[in-house]
């Protein structure tokens, strides 16, 4: 298990690194503190949730580097995620940009989420777990 803290919990067992990223896997807690309130009887992931869970991935994945959000250049939110949900999370560096793709599959394969983010380092270096 990787923790980035206790809000968001990652499969350690389902991580694969690739030549220009990574996949890893995330089932969304129930309790998860972003759907209080988003919206009861109705509960929806907040984009919000998105952009916090891509930078806690990082900062945990790369502890050494500054992995403060520069810029947002894309965030596109095709789909509701809801409480339970497994989502696949596919990261890719876009090296010509200085960012990072991520997608996000349902358990359909179906794409529900997809930003690109810049950090403040310029996160290239190996992934070490």
């Amino acid at each position: 298990m990787i923790e980035t803290d206790s809000i968001f919990k990652i499969n350690k067992d389902l991580f694969q690194i690739q030549n220009d990223g990574f996949l890893l896997t995330w089932d969304i807690p129930k309790d998860l503190p972003y759907f209080d309130g988003h919206f009861p009887g109705n509960p929806v992931l907040p984009a919000v949730a998105i952009i916090d869970l891509v930078q806690r991935v990082f900062s945990t994945l790369f502890p050494e580097e500054n992995t403060k959000i520069k810029s947002i250049k894309t965030a596109k939110f095709t789909e509701l995620i809801r409480p339970s949900d497994q989502l696949l999370l596919e990261f890719q560096i876009i090296p010509h940009r200085r960012s990072w793709s991520c997608k996000l599959f349902n358990q359909s394969q179906k794409l529900v989420s997809k930003v690109q983010i810049q950090f403040e380092s310029e996160l290239t270096s190996p992934i070490n777990l």
